[in-house]
């Protein structure tokens, strides 16, 4: 794994683990793979949008993805889609496999300059997060931290990924 390797647009400051930057390499849209080469397996199809387990899931919580089939951005979804985003909200609420002590549902827009995800927004998506029951606390990054220390932690978490 090389640093000039990295796709135009990835923000390596936000990936956890090696094993998430590597899934982050491997194509320049990681939800335009093919369900099969995907790294978070998915959970169901509804035909605009799917539903997908988060295997880069932060400790003490379920993350569950729900993204759009098509590159679009909120602004830019049709009536179905956004109805079929709802729709995989409640799906996803009603028919997983755990008791459900309480949850957030997070948007991520504005982009990786505000938002603590790691790959450009080109799928319209949004994440189910559900506490582990483990007793942790659960925190979950709305906003990115741009103080100079959590710049700086950042910076040398990703700097770490490629020694």
């Amino acid at each position: 794994m090389k640093k000039e390797n990295v796709p135009k647009g990835v923000d390596l400051s936000t990936i956890r683990s090696k094993k998430q930057l590597a899934a982050t390499l491997s194509a320049e849209c990681p939800w335009c793979k093919s369900d099969h080469d995907q790294e978070s397996p998915l959970i169901i199809n509804l035909g605009l949008v799917k539903i997908r387990y988060n295997v880069f899931e932060k400790p003490s919580r379920d993350m569950f993805i729900i993204h759009t089939v098509k590159h679009v951005s909120r602004r830019e979804l049709t009536k179905e889609e956004a109805f079929q985003l709802i729709q995989a909200e409640i799906w996803l609420l009603d028919n997983w496999h755990w008791e459900i002590q309480g949850c957030s549902i997070i948007h991520r827009v504005n982009g990786l300059n505000c938002n603590a995800s790691s790959v450009p927004d080109k799928h319209y998506f949004k994440m189910l997060v559900a506490p582990d029951g483990t007793g942790s606390p659960v925190y979950e990054t709305l906003f990115k931290d741009n103080s100079l220390e959590a710049v700086a932690r950042r910076k040398e978490r990703a700097e770490n990924f490629f020694k």
